[in-house]
């Protein structure tokens, strides 16, 4: 938990881990049978630790998304100018061969 707090991870997101962990360690190794509303709450508690920290993950793709949006925005006028036609490769050694 302690490493948690250091990574800057929300003290909600903690505390509901610290409260989910304590019960999986009390079936693991105390072999507590837990009740129904136990286990619904622990599974509730999981998808709620999910839902939070995805959120973080999501973030810094969209962030990302954005960053590479804004890089293509960003052109210069002369990027978005359209280029006069020249003459091929094949054309210029026409002209030598004459």
């Amino acid at each position: 938990m302690d490493a948690m707090g250091k990574a800057e991870i929300e003290p909600e997101v903690i505390e509901i881990s610290e409260k989910f962990l304590n019960l999986c360690d009390l079936v693991k190794f105390a072999k507590y049978v837990p009740s129904n509303e136990e286990n619904q709450s622990a599974m509730d508690s999981a998808f709620q630790i999910v839902e939070m920290t995805k959120i973080i993950i999501e973030s810094a793709a969209e962030a990302a998304a954005d960053e590479q949006t804004e890089e293509s925005d960003g052109e210069s006028e002369l990027e978005k100018t359209p280029v006069e036609e020249t003459e091929s490769s094949s054309d210029i050694t026409e002209q030598e061969g004459e």
